[in-house]
């Protein structure tokens, strides 16, 4: 296999990789609409997983906190 060959793969592989965590927030965005904004602070200040960071973050946006605030929080 060429060098060009394995590039390609490895491109594929991250954007298959990109793909599946853009689905788990989406996932997770559906889930965490219903938490209250005390519950989304923790889960977007805590350690773990950053596609549920990612998700709980988006959704405390689209509900006018800034990330100041969330950090203060």
């Amino acid at each position: 296999m060429g060098f060009w060959d394995s590039l390609g793969k490895a491109a594929k592989g991250a954007a298959s990789s990109a793909m599946k965590a853009v689905e788990d927030v989406n996932r997770y965005k559906a889930e965490f609409e219903s938490y209250d904004d005390s519950s989304l602070i923790r889960i977007a200040k805590g350690g773990g997983d950053f596609t549920k960071k990612s998700a709980a973050l988006s959704i405390l946006k689209s509900r006018g906190y800034t990330p100041e605030q969330i950090k203060n929080s």
